[in-house]
């Protein structure tokens, strides 16, 4: 943990013209500080004479021993092969690996020298990841009557200050919608910009004239929808979102935080919004563009998508056995596919009329057919 602590210091020091970024370290170094005290606070407890109960630390092991247990039983369907556990890691610290580090090639490919290396952060992908938010309704907190006095102070403190979206990590955003609970009239006047952030509601609580500071609104404290509470709350969903907008790391996020989490349930929680973790799948779409257009003539688009799938599992060879396992693990829930890059795919028709993204849409449909 010292070391890690050291390393997210150099790289703060090398972001720190970008605060967002710079903020995120920040509150990694924080997290990496409280728990380095609590092992070091352990370590001294152990020191003492020990009591006739069980340690925490025993019960934490046994917990995660638990987990990771009943992960292997649910992938195999409660008969795992006597390598089954081995596989199943092996395929789980793969993905650790391979997507942990931020992907930074353009940066490194080239040889730098001097003060040129020094500008290279070396940055894990939990470092500097931000929630991807989705457009459409926020979700409501709280809800509760205010008057309009009311509201304008509230958002004018520096504790929501601190919330708004220039400057909180997305899941910390707040947002506050009002409408009004009656009108001078009698009738409801209409509000302009019912969803608005909390540092910009007193330029929102306008109307045809100024809301007297008496009238009666009703709030709602709301959050913006995260992209990965989405994907946990259906089980097949179309992420839409232009070209780089965080939809690919997004999901690249998901499937490292679903592998720690089956790894090591002890330290790493489960992605915010998930109740359980299937294991994850990630797969790029172009991959499977590549081998339909391969496939030997007979072999369907479905079943040339569920071989690649197998062989994804396998790792070349060095997990054989794992992909005859994907189908029924699917059947079961216990596995999550996300295929990533879809808009990536040609979409000029082909020989026989059909578009390679077309060809890929319908294999992803079938599957999920079955």
């Amino acid at each position: 943990l010292e070391q890690e602590i050291a390393e997210l210091q150099q790289a703060l020091e090398r972001v720190a013209g970008i605060p967002s970024v710079a903020a995120m370290l920040r509150a990694r170094i924080d997290e990496k500080q409280r728990q380095l005290a609590a092992r070091k606070g352990a370590a001294s407890a152990s020191q003492a004479p020990r009591s006739s109960g069980p340690s925490v630390t025993s019960v934490q092991s046994e917990a995660a021993y638990i987990a990771t247990h009943q992960t292997i039983q649910n992938f195999f369907g409660g008969a795992p092969p006597e390598d089954g556990a081995r596989l199943l890691d092996d395929y789980l610290a793969a993905l650790c690996d391979a997507l942990a580090p931020l992907r930074l090639s353009r940066m490194t490919e080239k040889r730098r020298s001097g003060a040129g290396q020094s500008l290279i952060p070396m940055l894990q992908l939990a470092d500097v990841f931000t929630d991807l938010t989705l457009a459409g309704e926020p979700v409501v907190l709280e809800r509760r009557q205010a008057t309009v006095a009311q509201a304008k102070r509230l958002v004018q403190t520096a504790e929501w200050q601190e919330r708004s979206a220039d400057t909180a990590p997305p899941e910390d955003v707040r947002i506050l919608r009002v409408r009004p609970v009656e009108a001078p009239d009698g009738r409801s006047p209409r509000m302009h910009g019912e969803a608005t952030e909390l540092a910009d509601l007193p330029d929102d609580l306008q109307v045809e004239a100024d809301l007297p500071d008496d009238l009666q609104v009703e709030i709602d404290i709301c959050r913006p929808r995260l992209a990965l509470e989405a994907l946990a709350a259906q089980p097949r969903t179309v992420l839409l979102g232009a070209p780089g907008s965080g939809k690919s790391t997004a999901l690249v996020y998901l499937t490292l935080l679903l592998a720690h989490h089956l790894r090591h349930p002890e330290r790493y929680p489960l992605p915010f919004g998930w109740q359980r973790a299937p294991v994850p799948l990630l797969c790029p779409l172009g991959r499977v563009a590549d081998a339909l257009a391969q496939a030997p003539a007979g072999q369907s688009d479905a079943e040339t998508l569920w071989k690649l799938l197998e062989q994804q599992l396998d790792g070349a060879g060095v997990r054989s056995g794992l992909g005859r396992h994907l189908r029924p693990a699917l059947r079961r829930g216990t596995v999550a596919l996300l295929f990533d890059g879809l808009d990536e795919i040609s979409a000029r028709p082909g020989a026989n009329g059909i578009s390679l993204r077309a060809r890929v849409s319908r294999a992803v449909q079938a599957i999920a057919r079955e």
